[in-house]
């Protein structure tokens, strides 16, 4: 029976401590090593496990593909875990996600993406505009080009975003599975 199986309808997620995993290194009272959610809830990870099998529709995954977007997503809300939860719904679509942080303040009020392509990835663009609910700017700003300089400095092999997502209050949490105090 095994063999029948399609691959491509495999799906293989890891809860780990790697970089971006929703697990980190601690140690219990008794000194024990163990691995607790990073951000001090479960609430990710029950999000992932009642979102495994959603997925992207088939063209918008394909639209994607073909552009292979970088995004970098900054969240702009005081809703803890909002920036992972968008970045792991965008991976299901084939977006590279660089980085998720938090944005210099959480008072974003609507959800913003920075075009860096000035539309040269229009497929991917529309669907993160659909997805989001986010209005467009192309190119940066002054102060979000200065945050990221500050950022940078003593990083090395910085590889630019295509697209910088800061996530405001109309983030649509529903799609998130976190539920959004401050609207």
């Amino acid at each position: 029976m095994a063999k029948n199986v399609d691959k491509n309808n495999i799906i293989n997620q890891a809860l780990d401590n790697s970089v971006g995993g929703l697990l980190v290194d601690s140690i219990a009272e008794d000194g024990a090593y163990i691995l607790t959610p990073r951000t001090g809830s479960f609430d990710e990870i029950q999000y992932l496990a009642h979102n495994i099998f959603t997925g992207a529709p088939p063209q918008d995954k394909q639209d994607v593909a073909e552009e292979y977007p970088k995004i970098e997503i900054q969240n702009g809300t005081w809703v803890n875990g909002l920036g992972q939860q968008t970045a792991t719904d965008l991976e299901k679509y084939g977006f590279d996600i660089l980085s998720v942080n938090n944005a210099a303040k959480q008072s974003y009020e609507q959800t913003t993406i920075f075009d860096l392509t000035y539309g040269e990835k229009m497929k991917s663009l529309t669907i993160l505009k659909e997805r989001l609910d986010a209005s467009i700017h192309y190119g940066l700003p002054d102060w979000l080009i200065a945050e990221l300089q500050t950022r940078a400095v003593g990083e090395q092999n910085l590889v630019q975003p295509d697209f910088i997502i800061i996530l405001g209050q109309t983030a649509d949490v529903t799609k998130s599975g976190t539920v959004n105090e401050e609207q």
